[in-house]
């Protein structure tokens, strides 16, 4: 499913890790019997219906994908810190980290980054001033309601659907239940998240086989996580799951998840100001905080 902003901002650009990201999407094998146990065991506990559950994982659709790879067990299993061990660091030090991090990032790093997601192009560049064009009114009402700079609302949701170009490769069923099997250490959080995603289905009574995102299952061109979009985000008033999924609904999602995130539309966008912040909320890419920042200056 591409995330098609409007007809005019479509290019005609072939994704170079395309054949990559096919074979990493394709149903494999089906999953272990532990990890079936384990997903419909969580879910039941946590109030899902038998018929339900019968339903979605008796679908001959159910399967491991490509991607990702399991992860190398050490001898011995894995080993979980002791509390006491694992030191805690406040929100200073990790802020003085991520601004060491950002600023000790080099040009070369920068620009391969840009150039890796076509961010070079001049045609898909140039979107960026047709997307504000379409979406102007939107963008005014969202920053109004949630304080949230309108730039910032812009250059992020531009850059996360690629101007148009994005495109949702993962079954996040599948996707879910592959990292379930495969990334043993997530596996809490990736259950949660597996729960947060079938709510959503239903409750928009959506077949979730039908649902695609990106590589850890962030849907929706805001890119959100199922639990963000779940838990933390004020959804429309309607059950229609076209309108939750559009770019048009995508503006208010991301601009209250800015607001709530502590941007504002009464600073600018410099380095370590409240705006800088949210967006690292956002995405804990430099790069991407870096060129989000680089766009809504050009607003």
């Amino acid at each position: 499913m591409l995330f098609q902003i409007e007809s005019r901002l479509k290019v005609n650009t072939v994704q170079p890790d395309a054949t990559r990201v096919a074979e990493q999407r394709e149903v494999r094998i089906p999953p272990e019997e532990k990890t079936l146990k384990e997903a419909m065991d969580f879910l039941r506990k946590n109030g899902f219906s038998e018929n339900r559950l019968q339903a979605w994982f008796g679908d001959a659709r159910l399967g491991l994908l490509g991607f990702p790879k399991p992860e190398p067990i050490p001898e011995g299993g894995f080993v979980r810190p002791k509390k006491e061990e694992v030191k805690k660091t406040s929100k200073a030090e990790n802020r003085a980290r991520l601004l060491r991090q950002y600023d000790s990032m080099s040009e070369k790093v920068y620009l391969k980054y840009k150039e890796d997601n076509h961010f070079f192009e001049l045609a898909v560049m140039g979107k960026f001033a047709k997307l504000i064009g379409l979406y102007e009114e939107d963008f005014e009402k969202a920053e109004k309601k949630y304080n949230a700079p309108k730039e910032l609302i812009a250059a992020i949701l531009g850059i996360e659907t690629k101007f148009g170009l994005a495109e949702a490769d993962y079954p996040v069923f599948n996707l879910f239940m592959t990292k379930i099997q495969n990334q043993p250490r997530k596996k809490a959080k990736i259950l949660e998240e597996l729960a947060d995603f079938l709510r959503l289905c239903k409750d928009y009574n959506v077949d979730p086989y039908s649902v695609k995102g990106s590589s850890e299952g962030a849907i929706f061109p805001g890119q959100y996580l199922p639990s963000t979009l779940y838990r933390k985000l004020e959804r429309p008033e309607s059950k229609s799951w076209e309108e939750l999924s559009s770019f048009k609904t995508s503006i208010y999602l991301t601009a209250q998840y800015l607001m709530k995130k502590g941007a504002t539309n009464m600073e600018g966008f410099e380095e370590a100001g409240k705006n800088f912040w949210a967006v690292y909320d956002y995405n804990g890419d430099p790069r991407y905080v870096r060129f989000v920042l680089e766009l809504a200056q050009k607003y």
